[in-house]
């Protein structure tokens, strides 16, 4: 397959919305098309409708028909109809993408109170697909020629937002953003020394809770303590499950005096 165009699978969002309509423009697009295969993931009456009112060729497109939406339903509003089918065309393309058949899926907008009244609790496509491919360690992303943004939180309010920008937190982004560019671009993003890389292993994989030597700051030592108790109690904003044992380790005062400290409960 490396030496074909890759396949990518578009599931069409939410048919009550614009998902089908900005799908049918882009794959008419015959730029885009001429770097990759596409295969549409939707109801096929449906698109073949629309696309013969918009007065664009399907002919030569793949379809994976699911086959599940009625006629007629109403533009314009959030339906258990409309959301569980497009919640099913993303559930589709995960699985086609598992079995090999496309490379990478491609997703129109959806609406989060249709996909919820169709019985899907997601908050919007990475935590869907995220739960669906096993995915624990994940980020929202966004990507424009050179520019590479990765979110710290997604779907919260401001209040909350802000509540979420924490040393520790922020030095995890940015080990994880300097690990996944790094594997999409085939090198290194940053060069962050033992801050970013160090830390204790938990799950497979490395990570210090308290942002490691960053998180030290004003009252030297404290922070490390700080975020041992607060892992104890439950409360850390990178809260290891199940946490009853921490070891702190750090150097303090004016002395740089070195101590090391357990704490249980």
């Amino acid at each position: 397959m490396s030496e074909q165009k890759p396949i990518i699978g578009i599931t069409i969002g939410d048919a009550a919305g614009i998902g089908p309509e900005i799908t049918l423009k882009a794959i008419s697009d015959k730029t885009s098309r001429a770097k990759c295969r596409v295969v549409l993931i939707c109801d096929a009456g449906h698109m073949r409708r629309l696309a013969a009112k918009l007065g664009v060729a399907l002919d030569d497109i793949e379809i994976v028909d699911l086959n599940n939406l009625p006629t007629e339903f109403e533009i314009g509003v959030d339906a258990a109809v409309t959301g569980k089918a497009s919640a099913e065309y993303i559930v589709k393309a995960v699985e086609l993408w598992r079995e090999g058949k496309i490379d990478a899926i491609c997703t129109a907008p959806i609406s989060k109170k249709a996909i919820a009244l169709g019985g899907y609790n997601y908050p919007g496509h990475t935590e869907f697909i995220a739960e669906l491919t096993n995915t624990g360690d994940f980020r929202m992303s966004f990507f424009a020629e050179k520019l590479r943004v990765v979110l710290l939180s997604t779907h919260l309010p401001l209040t909350k937002a802000i509540e979420r920008v924490k040393t520790a937190a922020l030095v995890d982004l940015i080990g994880f953003a300097n690990r996944e560019i790094g594997k999409l671009l085939g090198r290194e993003r940053f060069s962050g020394g033992n801050s970013l890389r160090g830390g204790h292993r938990l799950g497979g994989r490395k990570r210090s809770t308290s942002g490691g030597l960053l998180g030290e700051a004003y009252i030297h030592g404290m922070n490390g303590l700080t975020e041992c108790v607060r892992q104890i109690r439950g409360t850390a904003t990178l809260q290891v499950p199940d946490a009853t044992v921490c070891l702190v380790s750090n150097q303090g005062g004016t002395m740089h005096t070195h101590a090391t400290l357990l704490l249980g409960h």
